[in-house]
């Protein structure tokens, strides 16, 4: 098999990425980040066909071009990290200069709820990502970046905006939504992001949220489907997410 080489600029890095299968849906979703850029990659992805031989036998129920844009995407979730960076699976939508995130188990509705955004807000919102977008600390404040690895929908736009806040959602018959206390806000992302079994990788992503959570808002909502759900959610991030004092009130 002749590999594919993509050169793109992703979450503001240079990141080149190596793909065995030509049926990859990461070629496509790439395109809008290509970048030829002239110097040395920020760092590569990339894995051998006896890795996903590997894959498949623990996962029969994939193909192997499934298994490397899956498996490429946890690479990236890997890597991030050592450029202060961190993936959280999540759907974003950027409205009116910030970016907002919607997280929550598989099947909850964090798509549904971002759809409702663009339903409610019209073409003012944008979904950054809808399924894993990019968070980096960038010259003192954390930006939300688009990503090609964006789950069943492909929805994704090579932009970056500062974030407004994170949501972790849970279907409610009524709307309600509260600010998260620091430990709440912790377990919260420590169960949407990529944890990988060493102690490496975790002592990094626990300094990560030592150093950086304390600065990002997190709240807790309960919402049903209906519009005013979206207009709940933007109105009260918007008033409790400015300023540094956010888990001090």
């Amino acid at each position: 098999m002749t590999p594919t080489y993509l050169k793109c600029k992703i979450a503001g890095l240079n990141i080149l990425i190596n793909l065995l299968y030509e049926s990859n849906r990461l070629i496509l979703q790439s395109d809008k980040y290509a970048c030829d850029f002239p110097n040395k990659a920020d760092f590569e992805i990339g894995f051998n066909n006896a890795f996903f031989e590997n894959r498949i036998k623990e996962h029969p129920e994939l193909t192997h071009s499934e298994a490397e844009y899956i498996w490429t995407g946890y690479e990236f979730c890997r890597r991030l990290l050592d450029f202060d960076g961190l993936v959280l699976h999540a759907s974003s939508v950027a409205y009116k200069g910030k970016a907002y995130l919607f997280s929550a188990p598989s099947g909850t509705g964090k798509s549904t709820h971002a759809a409702i955004w663009e339903r409610v807000f019209g073409s003012d919102a944008v979904v950054i990502n809808d399924d894993k977008p990019a968070l980096r600390f960038v010259d003192g404040k954390i930006f939300v970046y688009g990503t090609p690895w964006s789950g069943k929908n492909n929805k994704n736009s090579n932009i970056s905006v500062p974030l407004g806040g994170i949501c972790f959602i849970s279907k409610s018959e009524s709307n309600h939504i509260e600010k998260a206390d620091m430990k709440s806000a912790t377990a919260l992302v420590l169960g949407q992001t990529l944890r990988y079994p060493s102690h490496d990788f975790m002592d990094k992503l626990l300094s990560f949220l030592d150093t950086h959570l304390p600065h990002i808002p997190v709240f807790k909502m309960g919402c049903n489907m209906e519009n005013e759900a979206a207009v709940m959610s933007y109105e009260f991030m918007y008033r409790n997410s400015k300023g540094d004092d956010f888990y001090e009130n």
